[in-house]
């Protein structure tokens, strides 16, 4: 591989029209050119077809596929099947591209890696400060190549917009985004477990608006599409199931599962709730690897999965004596403060 190899960028696009010609310049303008950029209009029923289009006469690189609404991940796989590159990349019609982003990635393509990641930068729309949860679970802490193991697999973003997947792997094991939300996780997660290295690049290149409407917005919403967390978690295990050794299942799957439930109950509005607890119960029951790895019990009304250990013994022990934390009563948050084991604070929180 050199640096100089065609990139494919997929780019589905669903009525974004007061983002997505600046969104697609970012791409256009790129200082690295050998580029096809693969536009997915996902039925769009404003006016971002004909932005596309005239984008497209601008620009010969831009090819435009017209679907019938079918999902952000639908458009994605439609986009898969028309690359032609072995490098293969997914920003979304609403976010940005530093200019030379794509130069900077294509400067690892020669160390061979399996996967590149480097950070993203998270700018609300409406002027809010970005939070501290968001910097830190977007950011790449080291630059390089690195060998990959089940903790970078479990902590890495879910986002593919600010990674570089290699055609072969895609092919070789049938990774496609499944029909539903939080497809992006799957899909990471999938392609982390069947790669060797990841090259990291610290420097943050991919610009993300978190606005109101997006999928990521209505996320921390208490929301019907919640269960959808616990979904992609399956699809994840079932590839786990045909791919991975039971070593690697049995460090992975049982922290994915812990965190996929926790989001989905964390964000389930009243009518959602107890089929994302049935399905975990169901998913739990049902699965050999998360009985020999996981408890389960309920604590104040709350079923919750957790993994036993020494660390977690010790913690206990030292918030049984003085915690400041979020505790979930009948699948509602509140802020806990306690000393020495007596409550002198509940404080319900917010979602």
């Amino acid at each position: 591989m050199n640096c100089s190899e065609k990139i494919s960028v997929i780019i589905p696009v669903y009525n974004t029209e007061k983002y997505l010609e600046a969104s697609l310049r970012s791409v256009m303008n790129q200082t690295y050119t050998n580029l096809e950029i693969i536009c997915v209009n996902d039925g769009s029923t404003d006016s971002s077809l004909s932005i596309l289009e005239r984008l497209a006469a601008e620009d010969s690189r831009i090819r435009i596929i017209n679907q019938e609404n079918a999902g952000q991940g639908a458009a994605r796989n439609a986009g898969l099947e028309v690359a032609t590159s072995e490098w293969i990349t997914f920003p979304d019609s609403d976010d940005l591209l530093v200019p030379d982003a794509y130069e900077t990635v294509a400067k690892a393509f020669g160390q061979n890696p399996d996967l590149v990641h480097f950070s993203i930068k998270v700018v609300y729309e409406d002027g809010t400060p970005t939070r501290k949860q968001d910097h830190k679970y977007y950011t790449v802490t080291r630059d390089g190549l690195c060998k990959l193991d089940s903790k970078t697999i479990i902590t890495a973003d879910g986002s593919v917009s600010n990674k570089f997947f290699r055609r072969d792997i895609i092919e070789k094991y049938g990774i496609r985004f499944e029909k539903i939300r939080y497809e992006d996780f799957q899909f990471s997660k999938e392609y982390l477990l069947v790669s060797d290295n990841i090259f990291c690049i610290s420097r943050p290149l991919y610009i993300y608006l978190r606005r109101e409407g997006s999928t990521m917005a209505q996320t921390f919403l208490r929301t019907p599409y919640s269960i959808d967390h616990l979904r992609a978690f399956q699809a994840v295990s079932d590839f786990m199931g045909k791919h991975c050794s039971d070593e690697i299942r049995s460090k992975v799957e049982p922290i994915l599962f812990i965190q996929s439930y926790n989001f989905a109950i964390c964000y389930a509005d009243d009518e959602t709730l107890p089929h994302v607890i049935q399905l975990a119960e169901d998913m739990y029951a049902r699965n050999d690897v998360l009985k020999r790895n996981v408890n389960c019990k309920i604590l104040h009304g709350t079923l919750i999965f957790y993994i036993s250990n020494l660390t977690r013994y010790l913690k206990l022990a030292m918030e049984f004596l003085f915690a400041i934390k979020y505790e979930s009563y009948d699948y509602m948050p509140f802020k806990i403060v306690r000393l020495f084991g007596f409550t002198l604070m509940k404080k319900p929180a917010a979602w």
